[in-house]
């Protein structure tokens, strides 16, 4: 059985087999049977036929609408006011329309035919609407299939405005026919368990106009998207990964070593070459370093620092200048080095506080 669709203005009643006779006086007045029976004065047996195949299609969720609006006078389509029929609407394979586009073969087709008296009023808009809704929402239809003849241009504009998109152009029985396709949207990622049915039928994307009022939706369907802690968790997890590579591989030079130490304890002394280290666990013991630089204006000073890389060469150690006095009673400055080499890099950095003024 096929539900009642309703819209702002509309009742979508589904169709049986009494409306036989008021939908072939439809369908037989020149401006309707012009595109939709390709202006051929069709039989009531022929619409008595059309009407019993597209009731068949009920077990299925496809099937005919009768589309009605309430009487004149009455403000909603809930009022107690027998309502007038305006028209028809349907849902059908395009098992037809796929003899000229195998394309759309398996494809879902809505239709919608209003009186002529109805036209210009927005009603065709707001029926195909209600059917592209109810096809996606409560058939969970994947695509669905617009067709109309070129000339009808009012149609055309109908299909682009709810988001068909064109797919080809194909030659008709009596006009070239325009495929379009329209798919389904995907739903959007969720945010909140708790958010209210109104907000929900506020997030449904922009190419579908309100949706029948008697279709319901579980409250999580069609969330806005949203940042979320989870959306990042992959960034922060390359910038971990970045890191600790960075921590882990030490590549040290010919004739240089690294005093490695392992939770606070010495571990080892690593060589030349590449060194793996365990980040966090293991880490390279600093040492202290004096060396002797000049800047631009040529002064010589002394600088003082740190590296976790101890030179195993041998190095010459700069005194400042210290002034004497001879026997003669001469001051004189005496410049003293040292030269010197690391013969053991663990007595260098345990042995001591501070090589350099150790030496001294």
């Amino acid at each position: 059985m096929l539900p009642t669709l309703r819209t702002a203005r509309l009742i979508l009643r589904p169709a049986h087999a009494d409306d036989v006779a008021p939908l072939w006086r439809l369908w037989r007045s020149p401006e309707e049977r012009r595109y939709l029976w390709d202006d051929r004065e069709i039989l009531q047996a022929e619409a008595a036929q059309v009407v019993e195949d597209l009731l068949a299609l009920a077990p299925y969720g496809m099937g005919l609408w009768v589309v009605e609006r309430p009487a004149a006078g009455e403000p909603t389509p809930d009022d107690a006011s027998p309502p007038v029929p305006i028209g028809c609407a349907a849902l059908s394979p395009a098992s037809t329309t796929a003899q000229f586009e195998p394309a759309i073969a398996g494809l879902v087709e809505p239709l919608v035919a209003l009186a002529p008296s109805q036209w210009g009023r927005g009603f065709a808009a707001e029926v195909l609407a209600a059917l592209v809704s109810y096809a996606f929402e409560s058939l969970e239809v994947a695509e669905l299939a617009g067709v109309t003849d070129v000339p009808n241009t009012a149609s055309d504009r109908m299909l682009r405005r709810l988001g068909f998109v064109p797919f080809s152009e194909v030659p008709g029985p009596r006009c070239p026919m325009r495929i379009c396709r329209l798919a389904r949207p995907p739903p959007f990622p969720r945010r909140s368990r708790h958010l209210s049915q109104d907000r929900v039928r506020d997030s449904r994307p922009s190419t579908l106009l309100p949706r029948p009022s008697n279709i319901q939706r579980p409250p999580h369907a069609y969330r806005r998207p949203g940042a979320t802690a989870m959306q990042f968790l992959p960034l922060i997890i390359a910038a971990a990964a970045a890191w600790l590579l960075f921590k882990s591989v030490k590549i040290i030079g010919q004739a240089e070593v690294m005093v490695i130490e392992r939770l606070g304890r010495f571990h080892r002394v690593a060589r030349s070459g590449l060194n793996i280290l365990i980040p966090v666990i293991e880490r390279p013991k600093s040492l202290d370093v004096r060396y002797l630089e000049s800047d631009v204006g040529g002064l010589k000073k002394i600088t003082v620092g740190s590296t976790t890389r101890i030179d195993l060469r041998e190095q010459v150690l700069n005194f400042p200048s210290q002034p004497v006095i001879t026997k003669d009673n001469v001051t004189i400055d005496i410049d003293a080095v040292i030269y010197y080499r690391v013969a053991d890099p663990q007595k260098a950095t345990y042995s001591v506080q501070n090589l350099p003024y150790a030496l001294e």
